[in-house]
């Protein structure tokens, strides 16, 4: 019953008239942890040392996808980053989340300002959606440390679920009475500087890219970045959900 491994990132944006989020990225086995971070800074080496971009290794993501280097190198990068996670079939787990914007106004105050807000209505389904693995696995989420002044609420988000299940459990509460599935197997989230995971790097860039092309917003760019990397698809799930879609 090895340990699963989930690297998760943020990405929200305002697009017409709907908040959109995507949270979630690389599941895989502890096992394979480091072989994939260590695959995965070969081909950024390789690359860089071929093309004759050593200032390359860097750390990327989707908004910053080594933004000193020409196009086709970040072309090559693209496949030999995707083709080295196929390899070692690494899959991902996204929660897409939308809300029009004036149905956002219901969730009221708690949530905080609106990209707090939709940030938490994609996070708030993840257990459900990790209930098939954590029957059988315990699940470390390692979450992207975000340093920045804006993190705890982040960080709030990310540990509240988990964080009245010891007090429930020591008064008296039985497990079919707690809504989050296996809870057991879900230990609390892991914080990790981006800059130091390349899992999570990629992560960044899938989940973006992904969410550019769910509102209708990849620049051409973009959409060639999402040509190379389209092999990964297979291995990733995608649940979205509209919050609030009946409501008047």
């Amino acid at each position: 019953m090895a340990t699963i491994y989930y690297y998760i990132d943020e990405c929200y944006r305002e697009h017409d008239d709907y908040w959109h989020c995507n949270i979630g990225g690389a599941m895989l086995e502890i096992g394979n942890v480091v072989e994939a971070e260590v695959a995965l800074e070969e081909q950024i080496y390789k690359l860089a040392i071929n093309e004759g971009f050593p200032f390359a290794q860097g750390e990327f993501k989707c908004t910053d996808f080594f933004r000193e280097t020409p196009d086709d190198f970040k072309f090559k990068i693209s496949e030999a980053l995707t083709a080295a996670l196929l390899n070692l079939s690494v899959r991902f787990l996204v929660s897409h989340a939308m809300v029009h914007k004036r149905k956002l106004e219901s969730f009221g105050g708690p949530f905080g300002t609106p990209a707090q807000a939709i940030q938490h209505l994609s996070y708030i389904n993840i257990t459900n959606y990790l209930a098939g693995p954590a029957a059988s696995h315990p699940i470390q989420i390692i979450v992207d440390l975000g340093i920045a002044e804006s993190f705890r609420p982040i960080y709030d988000m990310y540990c509240s679920t988990l964080r009245s299940i010891p007090m429930l459990k020591a008064r008296g509460i039985a497990d079919d009475q707690i809504t989050v599935p296996h809870y057991r197997n879900l230990p609390r989230p892991v914080f990790l500087d981006s800059g130091d995971s390349r899992l999570l790097q990629y992560s960044d860039l899938l989940i973006g890219l992904l969410l550019a092309r769910q509102i209708g917003s990849l620049t051409p760019f973009k959409s060639k970045i999402f040509e190379r990397i389209e092999p990964i698809m297979k291995n990733v799930e995608v649940f979205s959900v509209e919050w609030n879609k009946e409501a008047v």
